[in-house]
């Protein structure tokens, strides 16, 4: 199994700022409903996958703080959160739990390159900490029923708890976090673990260089591809990464740009792959090609392919092109 733990210890739980100052003191979390019960949750799946998990607690500065005073009952750790086991507790003092903290140290002699957010408030520690991974070139994964805030008013207005929690999700999801719920996030590790399982008995080497070609070329996209394929067909999805990925894009010769401009030429010409071309256009994007390369790729291929398969094609990049603005992506 010494493979399928290596594969889980990419991902690390965050529990961030689960204390009782959110249930019994000054800002009681109102929404969502059963955000605790799912941290929970997260937390027993975690420890059962082999998933890290990082305690978070909050600390002001001000001695005479009237929250989360140092010492204080406020300012204790949940006890739900106490009574199971987690890696390594981390004392912040301000909203991003990487700010003056031995997170990213941490992270980093770990391996681990994604983290999965959960705690208090959705707004603040939780959302901060989101962008601060997203920008040190970590993924983000966003539980959105397993963290919380609360309404709010003050001179600029009031904003109910879940009017605040909805916005945040929505910003998240545009950008920064793949939000999900925490039964599909335990969905997910159950399904990687049985796929990774199946790949121990054979050339793991293989599925790692695919996996990591996977994600360097078409980063969120393709991994959706493959989740999609695990419920139903996993070996393909094991498939799609060998070969593909594992194999041909992983030889020497040609550079990943020149690949994926005859990836998007092949696809275009096929004419009937336009969920693959779509793909494959965010992946030469991603790996240096230009919107005007892409362009050009498909007005050539009106030559060799017809221009029913070109027209076909340009609103396809069109589509990929509007998503990526949307998301601030070039």
């Amino acid at each position: 199994r010494l493979h399928t733990e290596v594969m889980l210890m990419k991902r690390a739980l965050l529990v961030i700022d689960v204390q009782n100052e959110y249930f019994t003191g000054k800002l009681p979390v109102t929404y969502p409903k059963d955000s605790l019960q799912n941290i929970t949750n997260a937390m027993d799946a975690a420890k059962e996958h082999g998933v890290p998990v990082i305690v978070v607690q909050h600390t002001a500065k001000p001695a005479e703080s009237p929250v989360f005073r140092k010492g204080s009952p406020e300012w204790q750790l949940q006890h739900d959160v106490t009574s199971r086991p987690f890696d390594l507790l981390i004392e912040k003092n301000l909203p991003g739990s990487f700010t003056g903290t031995i997170m990213e140290k941490w992270l980093r002699e770990m391996d681990i390159d994604t983290v999965v957010i959960t705690g208090y408030m959705t707004q603040m520690c939780c959302d901060t900490t989101a962008r601060q991974a997203f920008h040190l070139g970590l993924s983000v994964e966003f539980l959105s029923d397993a963290t919380g805030t609360l309404s709010f008013t003050n001179s600029a207005g009031t904003v109910t708890g879940e009017e605040l929690h909805r916005a945040i999700l929505v910003t998240q999801a545009a950008r920064f976090s793949n939000v999900m719920r925490t039964d599909e996030w335990i969905r997910l590790l159950n399904d990687n673990a049985q796929l990774e399982e199946k790949v121990v008995t054979m050339d793991p080497d293989r599925y790692l260089r695919g996996l990591a070609k996977l994600r360097e070329i078409d980063g969120e996209a393709g991994e959706r591809v493959i989740e999609s394929l695990k419920d139903i067909a996993p070996d393909l999805a094991r498939y799609v990464i060998e070969f593909p990925f594992g194999d041909v894009y992983s030889r020497p010769g040609l550079d990943l740009k020149s690949r994926e401009i005859a990836v998007v030429a092949s696809l275009t010409a096929l004419g009937n792959a336009a969920p693959q071309l779509k793909v494959h256009i965010h992946g030469a994007l991603n790996v240096g090609c230009s919107r005007k390369e892409i362009i050009e790729v498909i007005i050539q291929m009106a030559v060799y392919a017809g221009f029913p398969a070109s027209l076909n094609a340009m609103f396809a990049a069109k589509e990929v092109f509007k998503e990526r603005d949307e998301k601030g992506l070039s």
